[in-house]
């Protein structure tokens, strides 16, 4: 191979290897922006001002060692008991744009949906305190588990 192919081929893999962590450096900033979940105030949502999300057993007719989630706020979040976070969640952030008059391009709207992302699914306590936090609510349903 002569010296100028090989100094071709090098710096066409030097472009290619910027380019690649360029990329990776840009997706990692990208991760860490969704991790950062948004923040709402509570007092802006109208009339459905209390998003909080409990965690615990016995809601719902269910055994008291049957761990579920529920909005706290049944009036205004009317929805039963999951298992899963993520069907409240999305739940939620759906009823503010069918009841609370948010529309989808909303900031409210699309930050709800960031902070059901962040939160994601699963069945412990912990997600419904990471979800409450996301509106300011301080809850501790990680460590006190079931909740009547």
């Amino acid at each position: 191979m002569s010296f100028s192919k090989a100094l071709t081929k090098m710096a066409i893999l030097a472009f290619f290897l910027a380019s690649f962590t360029a990329a990776a450096a840009h997706l990692k900033a990208n991760q860490l922006q969704a991790r950062q979940a948004a923040q709402i105030d509570p007092k802006t949502l109208n009339a459905c001002s209390n998003p909080q999300i409990e965690f615990g057993g016995g809601f719902g007719n269910r055994a008291a060692t049957e761990l579920t989630f529920r909005p706290a706020d049944a009036a205004n979040f009317a929805h039963g008991e999951a298992k899963n976070i993520g069907i409240i969640t999305q739940f939620m952030c759906d009823t503010l744009v069918n009841k609370c008059g948010f529309k989808n391009a909303d900031k409210t709207f699309t930050d709800c949906k960031s902070i059901e992302a962040s939160v994601g699914a699963g069945n412990n306590g912990a997600l419904a305190d990471k979800w409450n936090a996301g509106f300011g609510i301080s809850t501790n349903f990680a460590a006190t588990g079931a909740k009547k």
